[in-house]
């Protein structure tokens, strides 16, 4: 009995890597998978003509490491500049430079710029050191008015401290 495999490309290294290119280079220009695999299907039709451009590149994906990890990079690329692009745009929009439009309000601009950042965010906090967030304190001012004085009381403490029930004065 016989078993079914999956098609590989049939492709020495200095061809894959040509082709892996080609896939990069689409990518990067169109910003769209699916249009540099279009690029990458014009190539593969002059060599192998059966395989499927978006099955190779999830095969390089799956086995090249290499591959894989330019190709993460150069989705971080695509999804900067079309991140950067909406923000323009809707700064454009926002500031009237480029006509007002029904529902573009300064608000865009503000949620453009908003998702911007929470983008960026996991990429600052992978990189802050564990030590600078386990040992914080908390300071807490506490202002007691009594009768004739006024005492303030400074609290660094390393966790939050439940208040007892009856240590309010709720008046």
């Amino acid at each position: 009995m016989t078993k079914a495999k999956i098609r590989k490309l049939e492709a020495d290294e200095i061809e894959s890597v040509y082709l892996q290119q080609v896939f990069l280079d689409g990518l990067l220009e169109y910003s769209a998978f699916t249009k540099a695999c279009n690029v990458l299907q014009n190539e593969l039709d002059k060599a192998e003509g059966k395989l499927k451009a978006e099955a190779v590149v999830c095969q390089w994906i799956e086995d090249c490491p290499e591959f894989k990890a330019e190709f993460e990079k150069a989705k971080a690329i695509v999804d900067r500049v079309n991140a950067l692009k909406a923000e323009e745009f809707l700064n454009d929009m926002g500031s009237g430079k480029k006509g007002k439009e029904h529902g573009v309000t300064a608000a865009s601009p503000v949620a453009a710029h908003m998702v911007l950042e929470a983008w960026d965010k996991p990429k600052w906090s992978q990189k802050v050191e564990v030590k600078k967030t386990e040992n914080r304190t908390i300071t807490t001012i506490v202002k007691h008015y009594g009768m004739g004085d006024t005492r303030v009381d400074v609290i660094d403490s390393p966790e939050v401290k439940e208040l007892a029930a009856g240590d309010t004065d709720a008046g």
